[in-house]
């Protein structure tokens, strides 16, 4: 028997009201789930660790003594990142400047425009019509403005104003990522060389000093791209993440003209950290810095190079002892 129009409609609003009550319910239970994950980490930040992995790979984290090079993170995460003084520092987007600029790569720092103390300081009529702003401790919590013409200012301090109440370091217990100062910090919006929406990140993962891999990473604003790349600029494998690769890649990435640079630069700035994964852009002339990683999408779903062709078990170093001069 054929429906009338009115069934049909009805129908309709059945499944968009089921269909809203599951992301209402989804949405609870995340955030239920975040709330007890801060918790845990006020409590313990291996309590934390072992909650998140558990429910993530559905099996005991092994740290006593890890395997895996996701394991060796979170060892390397409890027992010397969040430890050493050091780590805070260089996790903080703000306070790392005065890092690169003692390792004499301040030429390389991103133009800094200003800081606001908090999300009610931030005045736009100041900034210039394209800009980057971000917390100075809050992994994706980020402005990236190409025309502010577009931006409803008060619509982005509201967003602001959200980010400024989560502790994101409690998430997955990066107790390194808790500055000292939280503050919003407004830097130059970098123009790539190839004049992509977003730059291309060049993700240096460095062991004891030395950068073994490049993870490049393009074409986030269409169909983000991942892949490993050797310094001589060759292919080593796909990014591989939980035990799966992100294949959707049929072209190489374009050798940064500053390869070299980069390297170097890597190298310096890694150097005394048994893993650090230094980020860089190609600037029109010059490499610019981006950031210090020490626990990649909090040690958790850490991208790493097929075990098979390298494996970053083999080369992150731990247990160990931590010494920082």
């Amino acid at each position: 028997m054929a429906m009338d129009q009115s069934t049909d409609v009805r129908i309709v609003k059945d499944s968009i009201r089921s269909k809203n009550k599951n992301s209402t319910f989804l949405l609870i239970v995340s955030k239920t789930a975040n709330a007890i994950m801060r918790v845990a980490s006020r409590i313990s930040p291996r309590l934390n660790t072992e909650l998140r992995y558990y429910l993530n790979y559905g099996k005991r984290i092994r740290l006593n003594p890890p395997i895996t090079f996701v394991e060796k993170c979170n060892w390397y995460k409890l027992n010397i990142v969040n430890k050493h003084e050091i780590f805070r520092t260089c996790s903080d987007k703000y306070a790392v400047r005065d890092y690169i600029i003692n390792k004499g790569y301040g030429e390389y720092l991103n133009e800094l425009i200003c800081t606001f103390n908090n999300p009610d300081e931030i005045d736009f009529d100041i900034l210039p019509d394209k800009f980057a702003m971000k917390l100075n401790d809050g992994a994706g919590f980020y402005l990236i403005c190409t025309n502010k013409k577009e931006l409803d200012y008060e619509e982005e301090k509201k967003k602001f104003r959200r980010w400024w109440k989560v502790n994101n370091y409690l998430m997955y217990s990066e107790m390194q990522n808790r500055a000292r100062k939280r503050m919003i910090v407004v830097e130059k919006y970098i123009d790539d060389f190839e004049n992509n929406e977003q730059p291309t990140d060049y993700k240096f993962y460095c062991f004891d000093g030395e950068p073994v891999a490049i993870l490049v990473v393009w074409e986030r604003d269409v169909d983000t791209k991942k892949i490993f790349m050797s310094k001589e600029w060759e292919f080593i494998s796909y990014a591989w993440k939980g035990g799966k690769a992100d294949t959707n890649i049929n072209v190489l990435p374009t050798r940064p003209r500053d390869l070299d640079k980069m390297i170097k630069c890597a190298r310096d700035l890694s150097s005394g950290f048994p893993f650090v994964r230094v980020d860089l852009y190609q600037g029109k002339d010059k490499p610019i810095f981006g950031e210090l990683t020490f626990t990649c999408a909090g040690a958790m779903f850490t991208a790493e190079t097929d075990p098979e062709v390298l494996d970053m078990a083999d080369l992150l170093k731990v247990p160990r002892v931590f010494n920082w001069e």
